[in-house]
């Protein structure tokens, strides 16, 4: 496991992110690489793929600006085992900020690229 990067994130959000609900995509805001609050983001399905709404996006990078917190990962939910898709791992690409993975069975995994990121809950 590569031990270069961490993801910490609050009990209170590694309980929402394990229970579900959110959508298949939201932002990870805090400080540095400390997880404290959860954005989640407007999708639509195209070509049987889930794509977040520029808008959203836009919208909720503001309001982190404002309230003077940092992305420090994305969430993005799957069917199956937390791991990232090809599809994922060329949308990781973009935004060199870990992905933390929920699968079906509420198991998180982190991932910076195909690199697994520790995820510590505290």
């Amino acid at each position: 496991m590569d031990q270069r990067y961490k993801v910490v994130i609050t009990r209170a959000v590694a309980d929402k992110l394990r229970g579900g609900g959110l959508g298949p995509f939201a932002l990870l805001l805090g400080k540095r690489n400390v997880v404290s609050h959860v954005r989640p983001l407007a999708c639509s399905t195209s070509r049987e793929q889930e794509v977040v709404d520029p808008s959203s996006l836009v919208k909720a990078l503001a309001e982190a600006e404002r309230a003077d917190m940092e992305l420090v990962a994305i969430f993005h939910e799957h069917l199956g085992p937390p791991a990232p898709s090809p599809i994922d791992a060329k949308y990781m690409k973009y935004w060199r900020v870990p992905w933390v993975i929920r699968g079906s069975g509420g198991a998180l995994e982190a991932y910076l690229g195909w690199g697994e990121v520790v995820i510590e809950v505290c």
